[in-house]
Protein backbone atom coordinates (compact mmCIF):
# COMPACT_ATOMS: atom_id res chain seq x y z
CA UNK A 1 0.00 0.00 0.00
CA UNK A 2 1.44 3.34 -0.98
CA UNK A 3 1.71 6.05 1.62
CA UNK A 4 0.01 9.32 0.84
CA UNK A 5 0.87 11.43 3.87
CA UNK A 6 2.29 14.73 2.71
CA UNK A 7 5.49 16.04 4.22
CA UNK A 8 5.54 19.63 5.40
CA UNK A 9 8.23 21.54 3.59
CA UNK A 10 9.85 24.89 4.16
CA UNK A 11 9.18 27.76 1.82
CA UNK A 12 11.16 27.49 -1.43
CA UNK A 13 14.66 28.84 -1.05
CA UNK A 14 16.32 28.15 -4.38
CA UNK A 15 15.86 29.30 -7.94
CA UNK A 16 14.38 25.91 -8.78
CA UNK A 17 11.83 26.04 -5.95
CA UNK A 18 8.16 25.73 -6.66
CA UNK A 19 8.60 23.27 -9.52
CA UNK A 20 6.73 20.00 -9.72
CA UNK A 21 8.20 17.14 -7.76
CA UNK A 22 10.33 14.79 -9.89
CA UNK A 23 8.93 11.70 -11.52
CA UNK A 24 9.77 8.46 -9.74
CA UNK A 25 12.15 6.25 -11.69
CA UNK A 26 12.43 2.51 -11.18
CA UNK A 27 16.03 2.82 -9.98
CA UNK A 28 17.18 0.03 -12.28
CA UNK A 29 20.23 1.83 -13.68
CA UNK A 30 23.19 3.49 -11.99
CA UNK A 31 22.15 6.86 -13.38
CA UNK A 32 18.65 6.47 -11.89
CA UNK A 33 20.09 5.54 -8.49
CA UNK A 34 22.32 8.61 -8.55
CA UNK A 35 19.28 10.69 -9.53
CA UNK A 36 17.30 9.33 -6.58
CA UNK A 37 20.12 10.20 -4.19
CA UNK A 38 20.18 13.67 -5.72
CA UNK A 39 16.42 14.06 -5.21
CA UNK A 40 16.41 13.21 -1.50
CA UNK A 41 19.45 15.44 -0.98
CA UNK A 42 17.66 18.33 -2.68
CA UNK A 43 14.55 17.68 -0.59
CA UNK A 44 16.62 17.95 2.60
CA UNK A 45 18.62 20.99 1.52
CA UNK A 46 16.05 23.02 -0.40
CA UNK A 47 12.60 21.47 0.30
CA UNK A 48 11.68 22.51 -3.25
CA UNK A 49 8.62 20.38 -3.97
CA UNK A 50 5.04 20.72 -2.80
CA UNK A 51 3.03 17.55 -2.33
CA UNK A 52 5.99 15.29 -1.53
CA UNK A 53 4.92 12.14 0.32
CA UNK A 54 6.61 9.69 2.67
CA UNK A 55 6.40 7.12 -0.09
CA UNK A 56 8.26 9.44 -2.45
CA UNK A 57 11.04 9.95 0.10
CA UNK A 58 11.21 6.21 0.76
CA UNK A 59 11.61 5.60 -2.96
CA UNK A 60 14.40 8.17 -3.23
CA UNK A 61 16.16 6.81 -0.14
CA UNK A 62 15.94 3.11 -1.00
CA UNK A 63 17.18 3.49 -4.57
CA UNK A 64 19.76 6.14 -3.71
CA UNK A 65 21.17 4.29 -0.71
CA UNK A 66 23.39 2.00 -2.75
CA UNK A 67 25.23 5.05 -4.09
CA UNK A 68 25.79 6.36 -0.55
CA UNK A 69 27.08 2.96 0.62
CA UNK A 70 29.50 2.69 -2.28
CA UNK A 71 30.75 6.21 -1.53
CA UNK A 72 31.64 5.22 2.05
CA UNK A 73 33.37 2.06 0.84
CA UNK A 74 35.27 4.12 -1.72
CA UNK A 75 36.47 6.52 0.99
CA UNK A 76 37.68 3.58 3.08
CA UNK A 77 39.53 2.05 0.14
CA UNK A 78 41.12 5.36 -0.83
CA UNK A 79 42.13 6.07 2.78
CA UNK A 80 44.09 2.80 2.92
CA UNK A 81 46.54 3.68 0.15
CA UNK A 82 49.21 5.14 2.44
CA UNK A 83 48.46 3.29 5.67
CA UNK A 84 51.74 1.37 5.47
CA UNK A 85 53.93 4.35 4.60
CA UNK A 86 52.26 7.04 6.74
CA UNK A 87 50.40 5.24 9.55
CA UNK A 88 50.30 8.20 11.96
CA UNK A 89 48.87 10.87 9.70
CA UNK A 90 45.34 10.67 8.28
CA UNK A 91 44.91 11.55 4.64
CA UNK A 92 42.02 13.56 3.22
CA UNK A 93 39.94 10.46 2.52
CA UNK A 94 40.31 9.23 6.09
CA UNK A 95 39.34 12.64 7.47
CA UNK A 96 36.23 12.69 5.28
CA UNK A 97 35.25 9.22 6.47
CA UNK A 98 35.86 10.07 10.13
CA UNK A 99 33.70 13.18 9.81
CA UNK A 100 30.83 11.05 8.55
CA UNK A 101 31.34 8.57 11.40
CA UNK A 102 31.15 11.38 13.95
CA UNK A 103 27.94 12.73 12.44
CA UNK A 104 26.36 9.28 12.37
CA UNK A 105 27.33 8.69 15.99
CA UNK A 106 25.77 12.02 16.93
CA UNK A 107 22.59 11.07 15.04
CA UNK A 108 22.45 7.73 16.87
CA UNK A 109 22.78 9.43 20.26
CA UNK A 110 20.15 12.01 19.31
CA UNK A 111 17.67 9.34 18.22
CA UNK A 112 18.23 7.36 21.40
CA UNK A 113 17.85 10.50 23.50
CA UNK A 114 14.45 11.02 21.90
CA UNK A 115 13.30 7.61 23.09
CA UNK A 116 13.70 5.59 19.90
CA UNK A 117 13.95 2.00 21.11
CA UNK A 118 15.66 0.48 18.08
CA UNK A 119 18.21 3.30 18.05
CA UNK A 120 18.82 2.79 21.78
CA UNK A 121 19.49 -0.91 21.24
CA UNK A 122 21.84 -0.06 18.39
CA UNK A 123 23.59 2.44 20.67
CA UNK A 124 24.13 -0.38 23.18
CA UNK A 125 25.53 -2.72 20.50
CA UNK A 126 27.85 -0.13 18.99
CA UNK A 127 29.10 1.13 22.37
CA UNK A 128 29.93 -2.42 23.44
CA UNK A 129 31.59 -3.23 20.12
CA UNK A 130 33.73 -0.08 20.23
CA UNK A 131 34.70 -0.60 23.86
CA UNK A 132 35.68 -4.22 23.19
CA UNK A 133 37.82 -3.10 20.26
CA UNK A 134 39.48 -0.42 22.40
CA UNK A 135 40.17 -2.85 25.26
CA UNK A 136 41.84 -5.32 22.91
CA UNK A 137 43.87 -2.75 20.99
CA UNK A 138 44.95 -0.86 24.11
CA UNK A 139 46.84 -3.91 25.36
CA UNK A 140 48.09 -4.94 21.93
CA UNK A 141 49.28 -1.50 20.81
CA UNK A 142 48.95 1.04 23.66
CA UNK A 143 50.94 3.72 21.83
CA UNK A 144 47.90 4.35 19.63
CA UNK A 145 46.03 5.81 22.60
CA UNK A 146 48.67 7.41 24.81
CA UNK A 147 48.29 10.93 23.40
CA UNK A 148 44.61 10.96 24.35
CA UNK A 149 44.91 8.87 27.50
CA UNK A 150 47.64 10.93 29.17
CA UNK A 151 45.38 13.99 29.17
CA UNK A 152 42.15 12.19 30.10
CA UNK A 153 40.61 11.34 33.46
CA UNK A 154 38.51 8.56 31.98
CA UNK A 155 38.71 5.73 29.48
CA UNK A 156 36.17 3.40 27.87
CA UNK A 157 35.73 0.17 29.82
CA UNK A 158 33.42 -2.84 29.77
CA UNK A 159 31.50 -3.37 33.00
CA UNK A 160 29.68 -6.41 34.35
CA UNK A 161 27.21 -7.14 37.13
CA UNK A 162 29.89 -9.38 38.61
CA UNK A 163 32.18 -7.07 40.66
CA UNK A 164 35.09 -9.45 40.13
CA UNK A 165 35.03 -8.83 36.38
CA UNK A 166 37.75 -6.25 35.77
CA UNK A 167 37.98 -6.24 31.97
CA UNK A 168 41.73 -5.71 32.52
CA UNK A 169 41.00 -2.10 33.43
CA UNK A 170 44.11 -1.64 35.59
CA UNK A 171 46.37 -3.21 33.00
CA UNK A 172 44.89 -1.09 30.22
CA UNK A 173 45.14 2.12 32.25
CA UNK A 174 48.80 1.42 32.98
CA UNK A 175 49.60 0.47 29.39
CA UNK A 176 48.09 3.62 27.87
CA UNK A 177 49.39 5.84 30.74
CA UNK A 178 45.92 7.05 31.65
CA UNK A 179 45.84 10.50 33.30
CA UNK A 180 49.64 10.84 33.26
CA UNK A 181 49.39 14.52 32.32
CA UNK A 182 46.12 15.54 33.95
CA UNK A 183 47.38 17.85 36.69
CA UNK A 184 46.51 20.96 34.70
CA UNK A 185 43.22 19.36 33.66
CA UNK A 186 42.16 18.96 37.30
CA UNK A 187 43.03 22.58 38.01
CA UNK A 188 40.86 23.69 35.10
CA UNK A 189 37.99 21.50 36.28
CA UNK A 190 38.10 23.11 39.73
CA UNK A 191 37.26 26.43 38.13
CA UNK A 192 33.95 25.11 36.81
CA UNK A 193 32.79 22.21 39.02
CA UNK A 194 32.20 21.76 42.78
CA UNK A 195 34.94 20.11 44.81
CA UNK A 196 32.65 17.16 45.65
CA UNK A 197 32.33 16.41 41.93
CA UNK A 198 36.10 16.53 41.45
CA UNK A 199 36.52 14.30 44.51
CA UNK A 200 34.21 11.70 42.94
CA UNK A 201 36.32 11.80 39.78
CA UNK A 202 39.50 11.44 41.82
CA UNK A 203 38.16 8.40 43.68
CA UNK A 204 37.14 6.79 40.39
CA UNK A 205 40.60 7.49 39.01
CA UNK A 206 42.35 6.03 42.08
CA UNK A 207 40.19 2.90 41.94
CA UNK A 208 42.00 1.99 38.73
CA UNK A 209 45.17 1.60 40.76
Amino acid sequence: MRLTKKIKTAKPQSKGSGRQKPQLSDGATWEQRVENLKHISEWYWYSPWDGITEDDLLHFAMYGDIVAQIYFHALRKASSFDEATHPLFPNTFENLLLNHIRRLNEALCEMSNKGRQTASQELWDQALKLTEAFSELALKNPDLFKTKARQSLFMPSIRSKNPKFSANAKEIAKAIELSAETGSCVNRLLLFFPFTYIWDIYRSWMSLG
